[in-house]
This record gives C-alpha cells, structure tokens and sequence, in this order.
C-alpha cells in the first residue's frame, strides 16, 4: 500500500473515531462533565479537516499545483475555518430549533460567545497543525516544496 492510500485510510478511521467519540461525549452527557472534551473534539476536527482539505486538493492528483507554502497554509486554514464556522452556525440554529419547539432557552450547543470563539480557535489550532505536518511530509506525498 503506498504513501496516499495509507493517508486516505488514516482519514477514513480518524474521521470514524471522532464521530464515535462525538456519539459518545453527547449520549453520556460527558461535554458537561468534562470541560475541556469539547475543545479537544474541535481541535481533533480541525487536524482532520486540514488534512483533508490537503488530499483533497493537492494529494488527489484532481489539482496539480504547485504553489508556496504561504499560500497551502492559507488554503488549509480556510477550509478549517469555513467547515468550523458553518458547524457553529448549526449549533446556534439547533439551539434556536430546540427553543421554537418550546424546550426552553436553554442554550445546550452554544452556551456563550465564549464558547463558539474558543470552538472556532480550536478548529484554526488543528488547522495549523494539519498544514505543518502536510508541508513537513509534502516531498513524501509526491510534491515538491
């Protein structure tokens, strides 16, 4: 099995363990329990959108371009950010849904600013983190720096 294939797996599983760890963390309450998890799965969403969004367009072979470092990380980040900002959104319009529905004003996804700019640097942490270890092993995957 060669270089991409292994990465493509590595997304398929990781993808699969964050979702698990997501049903988990809702059904047994553990995001109220366990401050910091809420972080953590934001962070592990954001590594795995910045590498995603790395095979997608430069380890696919659908676009092959060859461009700066610079301009991978902004390409990386932006995805991150984007996918991250629309997951606040849903959670600001389930949160609007479960009022409407008349289960309160009880704000169970996004219980403050606090919270949805501490999710959206979380999504941008691992971000950074996914285009440094792309760029670090971008040789090892078939592009030149």
């Amino acid at each position: 099995m060669d270089d991409k294939n292994k990465y493509r797996l590595f997304l398929l599983f990781s993808l699969v363990f964050i979702f698990f760890l997501h049903a988990v963390a809702t059904y047994f309450y553990l995001y109220w329990i366990l401050w910091y998890l809420d972080d953590l799965l934001h962070f592990l969403g954001g590594v795995w959108l910045g590498l995603f969004a790395s095979w997608l367009l430069f380890l696919s072979g659908k676009i092959n371009i060859q461009t700066s470092n610079f301009f991978i990380i902004i390409i990386i980040l932006g995805i991150s950010a984007l996918i991250g900002l629309l997951w606040e959104f849903s959670e600001f319009l389930l949160d609007k849904l479960l009022s409407i529905i008349n289960i309160g004003r009880v704000h169970f996804f996004q219980p403050s600013i606090e919270d949805t700019m501490i999710d959206l640097f979380s999504d941008l942490l691992g971000g950074i983190v996914a285009a440094m270890f792309f760029l670090k092993n971008k040789r090892r995957y078939g592009q030149q720096p």
